[in-house]
């Protein structure tokens, strides 16, 4: 069973269990519906906080007209406040 996605405080103890256990890095997926999240990890994390996007992570530069599309979730996940690529 998985976080529930409308609760972020939820996100909040994962990411304090995860710190205390040793991680490394905070991953959120998929993105592009979390943004809220990515900012409250990266206020509340020393971590870098990375996260990973189906069709964004494959594409660096825009080549046709839905790329547009790709590169606005881009800079939304920049927006965020991700720390690492």
């Amino acid at each position: 069973m998985g976080q529930d996605p409308g609760n972020y405080r939820e996100a909040l103890r994962e990411c304090r269990a995860d710190e205390a256990e040793g991680a490394d890095i905070m991953m959120v997926k998929p993105a592009g519906a979390y943004l809220d999240v990515i900012r409250l990890l990266r206020d509340n994390t020393t971590l870098p906080v990375s996260a990973y996007q189906v069709g964004v992570a494959t594409l660096t530069y825009p080549a046709a007209p839905k790329a547009l599309t790709v590169c606005e979730v881009a800079k939304s996940q920049q927006r965020s406040a991700l720390t690492a690529p």
